[in-house]
């Protein structure tokens, strides 16, 4: 009895890391980000079209009207650069955003 709850544990941990290095789910509008699951993984990538600098986080929209929340250095400007953007989707007051994890832009 001992060995298969071992044996249903190491299972089910496996199957948890498994998930977890999943790659994103690459998205590229805001009908397909509104068809992801709340707090699912995603990627996303375009250029900077507006950039709003808030006391603690910074939200940038791209040219596809996603909007990014991140927690960016407030002295880089990202107006105007491409970005890839790896996060997690948020909904708030019906207004989907991806709460960003990693960033990568091009100078």
């Amino acid at each position: 009895m001992k060995i298969i709850s071992l044996l249903l544990s190491l299972i089910g941990i496996s199957i948890l890391l498994l998930l977890l290095f999943l790659p994103p789910k690459h998205i590229s509008s805001l009908e397909e980000l509104s068809k992801l699951k709340e707090n699912q993984k995603t990627s996303v990538s375009g250029k900077v079209i507006n950039e709003r600098l808030l006391e603690k986080s910074t939200i940038l929209k791209l040219d596809n009207n996603i909007e990014l929340l991140c927690d960016c250095p407030k002295n880089i400007k990202y107006k105007g650069k491409n970005i890839t953007a790896v996060g997690i989707k948020d909904s708030f007051l019906n207004k989907d955003k991806i709460i960003v994890l990693k960033l990568k832009y091009d100078n």
